[in-house]
């Protein structure tokens, strides 16, 4: 009876874990890009970002870093966490119709951004200002 309480409680923990792996790595493919990005039109068009789906978005700000940072920026933090980053910010082309989503480049700055922790992960974008 112990060991089946045991591994129940093993399978539980192992099930959390999976959940906030798949939160974390959603919220990086919807939100981060690696420092050499110079074409908004790849990234809010790859079909992994899930990001124009059945309608072209107006605007997406990501945050740009390698991912590492952005976990360690959470630490031990559970809730909002503001720290400033490099993000950058597209825009749609006016005259764009979806399926035919044509992005530019709005701005590359430097600005405040606010994440949800969970377990120690960035998993919800909330914000992002210029400073």
């Amino acid at each position: 009876m112990r060991i089946q309480f045991a591994l129940l409680l093993l399978l539980s923990v192992l099930c959390i874990a999976a959940a906030e792996d798949e939160r974390h790595r959603k919220f990086r493919e919807q939100h981060v890009v690696g420092s050499t990005v110079t074409s908004c039109q790849s990234i809010m068009n790859d079909p992994k970002r899930e990001i124009n789906i059945k309608s072209c978005k107006e605007s997406h700000k990501f945050i740009v870093d390698s991912g590492e940072s952005l976990k360690t920026m959470c630490g031990s933090s559970t809730g909002e966490v503001t720290r400033n980053n490099k993000i950058l910010l597209c825009r749609l082309k006016p005259g764009s119709v979806y399926p035919n989503c044509v992005y530019i480049l709005g701005r590359s700055f430097t600005g405040s951004i606010t994440v949800t922790c969970e377990g120690g992960y960035p998993v919800h974008y909330v914000d992002a200002t210029w400073v």
